[in-house]
């Protein structure tokens, strides 16, 4: 199956006329390595039933291969393809096939973008067994973490994704003979496995996703994305500190509104000055909240001990291009020998942007 989205480099080199051998080629090197494309590094995991986590849905992981291949005259490359799993040479031929196409070089030099979909990592059933354990061994790992009730809480884990470069090869003395064109039934590339096989892995984030009962409708899919993120910065009369008996300083709340088109994961990196200045990433879950809107809301309270400007931004995570919000400011005020101004509490009279719904989120 050819998943090629952004072939980048590709250097391919020349040779002379005529005589055809049947063995393959000696390799002078040969190296394989991958690194994840950011945004495009989550798989995640759902439970149809609420009882067990056993479906992987959602967008395709992406990852950058870069493939070198250097033969000894009169070798040359006859065909390519990247494997799904860990493989060697003819073991490929039960592995899932990424990329596949036939070639007609002496040597390769190439940096593509690939896609793996969720539906290429199959889970085992009373069907049959999956020809790559990782479907299996991520479900498994989930399983492992459930709560008393179930699939009913939030598990994230680290997981390499191991994939497979394999060659084959030949020699020939003279012009290299056009590219073989060998489509299945299906009308793609038909290779099975080459002579020469290098592995590499690249590292993913599994989310194993709370329950949702409206599993078919909630579940996001490769069209799930960001619709607008807010930020309000806001103080309440009713929320304060007392650094000392004699003075009452204003906490400052940051609430971040994220709207998405469905239900789904949110990741984003929440910056601000106070206390100390630096950013915070946070993973959380857009829900449905009524009239066909999806949100997720995150808030964080800061508290000073002097007069001070907090400010602050967020960035969202969505795909290659994060979408941003802020920079904010609001002053977070402190007073000496002042009466309480806890009393009556409601939000304080301020210029500038307030949230809809009061302290919604709060």
């Amino acid at each position: 199956m050819n998943k090629q989205i952004a072939p980048l480099v590709a250097g391919l080199v020349m040779a002379t006329a005529n005589l055809a051998h049947a063995e393959d080629a000696k390799i002078k090197s040969m190296s394989y390595s991958t690194t994840v494309v950011p945004g495009y590094d989550v798989i995640n995991v759902y439970s149809s039933d609420g009882s067990q986590w056993d479906t992987l849905a959602g967008p395709s992981i992406r990852f950058m291969a870069h493939m070198e291949l250097d033969t000894k005259w009169p070798g040359y490359i006859k065909e390519i393809g990247i494997f799904n799993g860990w493989c060697v040479d003819a073991g490929c031929f039960q592995r899932p096939a990424i990329y596949a196409s036939g070639m007609s070089s002496r040597d390769i030099n190439l940096l593509w973008e690939l896609e793996i979909d969720m539906d290429e990592i199959p889970i085992s059933s009373e069907n049959g067994f999956a020809t790559t354990p990782l479907g299996d061994e991520i479900v498994e790992e989930c399983n492992n973490h459930l709560a008393l009730n179930g699939a009913t809480d939030l598990y994230v884990f680290n997981r390499n994704v191991w994939t497979s470069f394999s060659a084959n090869t030949g020699k020939h003395i003279g012009t290299l003979p056009p590219a073989e064109v060998l489509l299945d039934e299906y009308g793609e590339y038909n290779f099975a496995g080459g002579d020469e096989t290098r592995q590499d892995s690249f590292m993913v984030q599994v989310r194993c996703n709370p329950f949702i009962p409206d599993f078919d409708d909630e579940v996001p899919n490769e069209d799930f994305y960001i619709e607008e993120v807010e930020l309000f910065l806001s103080t309440f009369s009713n929320e304060v500190t007392h650094p000392d008996p004699d003075t009452e300083c204003r906490k400052g709340r940051i609430l971040v509104r994220v709207t998405t088109n469905q239900a789904g994961p949110v990741a984003m990196h929440l910056w601000k000055t106070l206390p100390e200045w630096g950013s915070e990433y946070i993973e959380t879950w857009s829900s449905h909240v009524g009239s066909g809107n999806y949100e997720a809301e995150v808030v964080r309270w800061v508290s000073v001990n002097e007069t001070s400007l907090l400010q602050s931004m967020v960035e969202v995570e969505n795909g290659y291009f994060d979408i941003q919000a802020g920079w904010e400011d609001l002053i977070l005020e402190c007073i000496t020998d002042t009466p309480d101004l806890t009393i009556g509490g409601g939000p304080e009279d301020r210029p500038g942007r307030e949230p809809p719904g009061d302290l919604r989120g709060g």
